[in-house]
């Protein structure tokens, strides 16, 4: 039985102890943990917070790029059209200019031609003439007849005005 009673205090001294050692130094550092655990706790909130902010701000900076992308995308559209349209209007008036600079040089060509057959033939017929004239007019007959010929024509004229 003493040694019940003795087992008994050893008990309540031990758990004494247990409290006093508990007091003194467990319950301050689970003081500290607990608060360390809530700034943390309240820290990750904040940085919850502002992370779902910039979330939130990144989807609508990501939304903006893209209508931004697209825009570029149709004036890119667009642009290229006006190109394409420039470049056509440019070989069309070059196919133009290429044509008329082939008729003028046809043209150029035959006028050419035809002053070389003029200057070849001009002074063959010349000659032809003058010489068909004067075996023409050696005639006294068709001498006269051509200045009556060319007198009733000047009277006509004459009479007209």
């Amino acid at each position: 039985m003493l040694n019940s009673i003795f087992n008994g205090i050893n008990f309540c001294v031990f758990c004494a102890l247990l409290v006093y050692v508990f007091k003194r130094y467990i319950v301050d550092l689970l003081r500290r943990e607990i608060v360390t655990d809530r700034l943390m706790r309240d820290t990750f909130k904040v940085r919850l917070v502002k992370l779902q902010q910039q979330e939130e701000h990144l989807d609508v900076a990501s939304v903006h790029q893209e209508n931004i992308y697209v825009d570029l995308l149709e004036k890119v559209s667009r642009w290229q059209s006006a190109v394409e349209l420039e470049k056509m209007a440019q070989n069309k008036q070059q196919q133009v200019l290429i044509e008329a600079m082939h008729v003028r040089y046809e043209k150029m060509v035959q006028h050419q031609q035809y002053v070389k057959t003029c200057a070849l033939v001009i002074p063959v017929a010349l000659q032809g003439a003058r010489k068909e004239l004067r075996d023409y007019f050696q005639e006294p007959s068709h001498g006269k007849k051509y200045i009556q010929a060319l007198m009733s024509a000047i009277q006509r004229v004459y009479r007209e005005t």
